[in-house]
């Protein structure tokens, strides 16, 4: 049975809900996104991107994917695991997965 667009976008919509207000100052992804690296989907449309692994293998090549994609192979959003960006404007801002806080750090 195929994955509705929608039901994936809502699985992400929850981080997005738990994320603070967008910090525009915080990390973005630097290049162009034009398609998802595992089903050719345009980008431009997508509100979500995740950069997780791609392949469903134990050493997975990583993409940037779509969430019907990452939905299928990346669901977990978490430092180390996957990443997941939303789209402002013409960049995507990082809302989930990246690096614990420096206060958080064992040094």
């Amino acid at each position: 049975m195929p994955i509705d667009h929608a039901a994936a976008q809502a699985l992400f919509v929850e981080y997005d809900k738990a994320a603070d207000v967008l910090d525009e100052s915080g990390p973005i992804w630097h290049g162009d996104i034009e398609n998802c690296d595992v089903c050719s989907r345009p980008m431009e449309p997508e509100i979500y991107m995740i950069d997780g692994p791609a392949q469903a293998s134990a050493q997975p090549m990583w993409g940037n994917m779509c969430v019907i994609c990452a939905y299928k192979l990346s669901l977990k959003i978490e430092w180390g695991i996957a990443q997941l960006y939303r789209r402002q404007g013409s960049h995507w801002y990082l809302i989930a997965g990246g690096p614990p806080p420096r206060d958080d750090w064992d040094l």
